[in-house]
């Protein structure tokens, strides 16, 4: 049997909702090893998101498939030890959160690159890692009407009309 493009390639993956979170699906996909990083209680939020009563979410299911999970307090010593010593068996690491939150964790790029210098660190966020919009939180709502996606839908003597698909997040991941 023919191997995976990305067999033998182990993903640790941080973060959440869709855009990232994407990015570690299509690579176990591909075959990589996706360990997927989860904060206790709440889990990853796509888990309860959009399912019909008592059925699992379908976009968890999208974005969930073919990744191993585990919990990790990232909040704590413990968990921010642990999440270390994941990244320091990793290829790559996949982070979806405003500049800065990573850091406050202990496991930003300086801090990561120490323990594995190869490590390829993914940084997902909403307006990049510098410049003046870097620390606003990015959803694909806000996106999408900041870059104008908005105004290419609806009817021209409406207001603009927000996508039914979270179709910047698709296009990020």
């Amino acid at each position: 049997m023919p191997k995976s493009p990305l067999d033998g390639i182990i993903v640790i993956d941080f973060s959440t909702i869709i855009a990232a979170p994407l990015i570690g699906t299509l690579m176990a996909d591909f075959g990589a090893e996706v360990i997927k990083v989860e904060l206790p209680k709440v889990g990853d939020v796509t888990r309860g998101s959009g399912g019909l009563s008592g059925k699992r979410s379908p976009f968890w299911l999208t974005i969930g498939r073919n990744k191993k999970s585990v919990t990790l307090d990232l909040h704590t010593n413990e968990g921010q030890e642990i999440a270390r010593k994941l990244c320091s068996k990793a290829d790559v690491a996949l982070f979806n959160y405003r500049p800065g939150v990573i850091e406050n964790w202990n496991l930003g790029p300086e801090v990561l690159h120490k323990i594995n210098p190869d490590l390829i660190i993914g940084l997902v966020s909403g307006y990049g890692q510098t410049g003046p919009y870097k620390d606003k939180g990015g959803f694909d709502r806000t996106v999408s009407a900041f870059t104008g996606v908005t105004y290419t839908s609806g009817y021209p003597e409406n207001p603009p009309v927000r996508s039914g698909f979270p179709l910047i997040d698709y296009l990020t991941g």
